[in-house]
Order: structure tokens, then C-alpha cells, then sequence
């Protein structure tokens, strides 16, 4: 149950950013891949981009785009840059380097073969959108992707913009006002269903909390001083 916790809405953000925003993939209403959309092209040449990798859903982000196919560079600090490339991101980028040295690492791994820019963490607009704009070579549509739903931004002629909806998530139909999002978020919950199945997406670490509701607020406490890698969950109640 703890390790299932922390699965729901990480990786159902993740897969509004890929599946839903940069729509890395087409799925059946089983949830199985119909089509990648670097089906046209080489798979060792194709790259998407996750900005924060160490989160949640950064992690979630990386496991899913590396099952779908691709080829992950993500940025994370130095402390976590294992953990990133443990859950298969194939290289990673120091995020506290200036933007002007995070766009040229990413530029030369990548080489501009990548069509999509998945920001997890909603600070690296600028960062995101020139990479689409200056350094992809991508034929494709383009489109960065955010959980920034609040900012303003402009749209641009050469890439896409999608904001993900996370006020959404988890909420009850009958007060949900976007119900293509909430027959998305079924047909997501199947996919990420197969990939566990699969062992192709693992949970996050968690670092496991008790002292039921009483531990609550020191739970929070710890996970917003936490520099990302392990999820933090409160155990209401011992299973056993």
C-alpha cells in the first residue's frame, strides 16, 4: 500500500504531459501503444526532454518516456543525478548551471532530435521553450509542456504549448469541468496499470512515516525540505 501511494497522481501527471500534451504515444482504449510518435524515425536518434527529473513525476515522466521508446535527458541536481539515471534517464543535466549552460549541454547530447520539453517542475518556461525554438531540428510538432497552469505565457508560432491541469485530478465527476480529462485520466490509469504489470514503471522510494493522523503536518514539513528522491508517506494505519 505505501509504494502504491505514491504511484496515482505522479504518474497520471506524467502521462498528461507525454500522453495528452507532447502525445509521445497512441493508445488504444485498453490502454495499449497503437503508435509511437517517433515510429518515422530512427528510435536510438529520438530524445524527449524532462525538466526536473528527481521528483515524482519527473521520475514517473522518465520511466514512462523510456518505456514508450525514447531517449531521456533530464535535469536534477548533483545529489540526485544517480537516482535520475537509475530510473533510466541515459543522461542528465546539473539544473544549477545558468539556462544559457543548460541549453548547450542539452543541444549537444541531444543534438536537437527531440520534439518534446516536459517541465515537472513549472520553473524553466524560458529554458523549455528555447530549446524548442532554437535548438530542436524535430520536423514533427513541437511542444513544451508544463505543470504551470497559473503564469502567464505567450503561444509560439514554431512549438505548442500544454498546460496540465492538475486542480483536476482526483476530483469527482460530477465536479470535474473538463470530462475529456477525466476519460483520459481512465485510459492512463490502464496504461500505467500495464507498464507496472510489465515492470517497465517501478514505484518511487517512499520513506515511510508513522504516527497516523498526528504525523500529518510533519510529513508535509519533511517533504518541502526534501530535495527530491524519496516520497514521503504517512501511514495512517499499519497493515497488518
Amino acid at each position: 500500500y505505501n509504494e502504491a501511494a505514491t504511484i496515482g497522481v505522479g504518474a497520471e501527471t506524467a502521462c498528461i504531459g507525454f500522453l495528452q500534451g507532447i502525445k509521445l504515444a497512441e493508445l488504444d482504449k485498453e490502454g495499449k501503444v497503437l503508435k509511437r510518435k517517433g515510429d518515422d524515425v530512427e528510435e536510438e536518434k529520438e530524445w524527449v526532454v524532462v525538466l526536473g527529473g528527481a521528483g515524482s513525476v519527473g521520475q514517473y515522466s522518465v520511466q514512462i518516456a523510456k518505456a514508450l521508446g525514447y531517449k531521456v535527458v533530464a535535469t536534477c541536481s548533483k545529489r540526485t543525478a544517480e537516482l535520475v539515471k537509475g530510473v533510466g534517464a541515459n543522461e542528465v543535466v546539473n539544473y544549477t548551471l545558468n539556462e544559457d549552460e543548460q541549453y548547450q549541454k542539452i543541444k549537444e547530447i541531444t543534438s536537437g532530435n527531440f520534439f518534446g520539453v516536459w517541465d515537472t517542475v513549472a520553473k524553466s518556461e524560458t529554458l523549455g521553450r528555447q530549446l524548442l525554438s532554437d535548438a530542436s531540428v524535430s520536423k514533427k510538432r513541437k511542444c513544451y509542456a508544463t505543470t504551470d497552469d497559473w503564469s502567464p505565457m505567450e503561444d509560439k508560432p514554431d512549438h505548442c504549448l500544454h498546460r496540465a491541469k492538475l486542480a483536476y485530478i482526483g476530483r469527482p465527476a460530477e465536479e470535474s469541468s473538463q470530462p475529456d480529462l477525466d476519460s483520459s485520466l481512465v485510459l492512463y490509469a490502464k496504461f500505467i496499470t500495464r507498464l507496472l504489470a510489465d515492470g517497465r514503471l517501478k514505484p518511487n522510494e517512499t520513506d515511510v512515516v508513522t504516527g497516523g493522523f498526528d504525523a500529518v503536518a510533519g510529513a508535509v514539513e519533511k517533504q518541502l525540505k526534501s530535495a527530491g528522491g524519496k516520497k514521503i508517506v504517512v501511514e495512517l494505519q499499519s497493515a497488518d
